[in-house]
C-alpha cells in the first residue's frame, strides 16, 4: 500500500525563512507540505498549501 507523504512546516516569526525545512521534507520524500509563518500569539488557524 503506498501513503502519501504530507509535511506541516512553521516559522515562528514572519522574518523567518522557512525554505530550509522545506528542502528538508522534501528530501524526506515530502509530496505535500503545508507551511505556516505565524507566531503561536497570533496564529489564527489558518495553514497555507
Amino acid at each position: 500500500m503506498e501513503f502519501l507523504k504530507i509535511a506541516y512546516i512553521r516559522v515562528s516569526s514572519t522574518d523567518q525563512n522557512e525554505q530550509r525545512q522545506i528542502e528538508e521534507m522534501k528530501k524526506f520524500g515530502a509530496e505535500k507540505i503545508f507551511a505556516e509563518k505565524q507566531s503561536g500569539a497570533t496564529w489564527d488557524g489558518e495553514v497555507s498549501q
